[in-house]
Parts: structure tokens; sequence; C-alpha cells
């Protein structure tokens, strides 16, 4: 009898202890799922949706037409990248320091993003293989994509108010330009056919009027106005040019009306012409070969348009 109550004894006991034992595991278990299992998988699926909204703004900064607009996409990326940086520490990994990213990033070769900022050179730059590089190494290459996107928009926009003030000014030009130049070319056409160098007073000896000099000028005076002219459209075509490799040939082609220009202003000498149109004409030719000129600041943008 004391044999079998033992027994009984020692059977409880045992289940008691498996019990106690059974029911420790499923509270450690029920802990790691609820302290870091959901956690992790929240903080994976908060990851995925941030990036997401990276990789959206990115058309959205490309799209933005004012500063104001850009601004307002700026701060929504902002946020996200905070809340992407906060999913990252329940992960485990490593955050960026305060200088806004990883020091090795900031010697990356960024004109060549799209070739050289892939995740395995991330992978091969960093030396490491573990997740938590990997992750660094994806969401690296994101960010520092979209801050040069963001950077390559706030010079456009510094370009574009250029852009207006040069094509106002071009325009400005031409009529200055026209306003000198062609009553110049009417008075030296009327004067060499007719020897009138006004209505009210005699005309001028044959010889005099229909020489080889006087078609020399009007030539002359004829061929500085239609070089400028040229050289004037030459430059607002450039507006139209849809890649930087096309800019060349305009430049070539400015560079060799600039040259006639040249010509056709020596020919007319110490004359009142010369003087009053060489302003005109050297700032025109400052627009197109000078330091930042035209032709450099619509190239710089094209290559910016590419780059993004």
């Amino acid at each position: 009898m004391y044999l079998a109550i033992g027994a009984a004894v020692a059977l409880t006991v045992a289940a008691s202890l498996v019990g106690w034992f059974s029911f420790n595991s499923v509270g450690e278990a029920q802990s790691q799922v609820n302290d870091s299992s959901i956690p992790e998988v929240v903080a994976a699926f908060g990851i995925a949706q941030h990036s997401g909204t990276l990789v959206n703004a990115a058309p959205r900064l490309t799209a933005a037409t004012t500063p104001d607009e850009l601004a307002v996409v700026s701060t929504g990326i902002d946020e996200a990248l905070e809340a992407l940086e906060g999913h990252l520490q329940v992960l485990g990994v490593n955050t960026q320091d305060s200088s806004g990213g990883n020091a090795e990033l900031q010697v990356f070769n960024i004109p060549g993003l799209s070739s050289d900022i892939g995740a395995q050179s991330f992978q091969s730059f960093y030396g490491g293989d573990t997740r938590s590089e990997r992750i660094r190494a994806q969401v690296d290459t994101l960010t520092v994509g979209i801050d040069a996107i963001e950077n390559d928009m706030s010079e456009i926009f510094e370009l574009n108010k250029k852009k207006e003030s040069l094509r106002a000014e071009l325009t400005e030009l031409g009529m200055r330009i026209d306003e000198i130049m062609i009553p110049v070319v009417d008075d030296q056409l009327f004067y060499t056919m007719t020897g009138h160098s006004s209505l009210t007073e005699p005309p001028a000896e044959r010889e005099s009027h229909f020489s080889e000099a006087e078609l020399a000028r009007y030539r002359n005076v004829a061929g500085l106005h239609s070089d400028a002219t040229t050289a004037n459209q030459i430059l607002k075509s450039a507006f139209s040019i849809s890649s930087a490799p096309q800019m060349e040939p305009l430049r070539e082609q400015f560079e060799s009306a600039s040259g006639s220009i040249d010509r056709n202003l020596s020919a007319l000498g110490d004359s009142a012409i010369h003087a009053e149109v060489t302003p005109l004409i050297g700032r025109l030719r400052e627009l197109g070969t000078g330091n930042d000129n035209g032709f450099d600041l619509l190239e710089r943008e094209l290559q910016i348009i590419q780059h993004q």
C-alpha cells in the first residue's frame, strides 16, 4: 500500500514538474514572440513600407515645379527616413552617424550612381555579408540616391532662374541690335543704289556712291547684322536641345558666326556704327563663349537630368 501510494505521489510530483517546465517553456516562447519576433516582423514591414515611400519620392522630387513643392516632398522624405532608421534599430542594423550618412558613403563616387552604387558594390565596399550589413548597404544606396536627386533639383531651380534671365537678355539684345543695324543696312543700300544720303540733299556722283568701297561697306553692315542675328538664334536654339552631346555643334556654329562678326566689325573700322554696336556684340559673344555662358548653363541642366 505504501509503495502504491508513494508511486502515485511520485507520479503526481513528476507530472507537476513536467507541467511547470512546460509552462515555463511556453512562457519563454511567448516572451520571445512578444519581445523579439513580433517587433522584428513589424520593423521589417515598416522598413519595406518606408523604403517604398522613398522610392516613390524620387519621381515626385523630379516632378516638383517650384522650391515650395520640393520642400514639401523633402519633408515627407525626412519623416520616412527617420521612421526607417527607427525600424532599423529594432532589427539591430547599425544606424547612420550624426553627419547624415556613413563616413564611407561620403567619399563614394556619386556621379556614377547608376553603376557604381549598386548593392553588390556596397557589400564589397563594407567588406561583410551579414544581414545587418546587407540591409544597411541597401538603405544607404537608396538614401544616397534620394539625396543626390534632391541636390540636383535644387540646382535645377537655380539654373531655371538663370535660363529665364538669359532668354530675356537674348531677346533684348536682338531687339537693340535690330534697332541699330536695320536702318544702317537700309540707308547704306539706298545710298549705294541711288546716291542719296538723305532725301533733302542731291545725289552723289555715280562713281562715288556705286563704287567698290560702298558695295563692300554694304556687304559688311549687312553681314554684321546677319551674323549677329544668326549667333543670337543659335544660342536661343540651344534651349530646345534634349541631350548634352548635341550642344557641341551649336557651340561651333556660334563660334563661326562670332568669327564672321569680328571680320565685319574690323572692316567697318572706326565708323560710328562700329562704336555703337560693338558693346552689344561683345555682350552677345560673352553670353555664348564667356564664363558661365549659355551653352554651359544649358548643358549642365541636361547633365543633371541624365544624372537623375
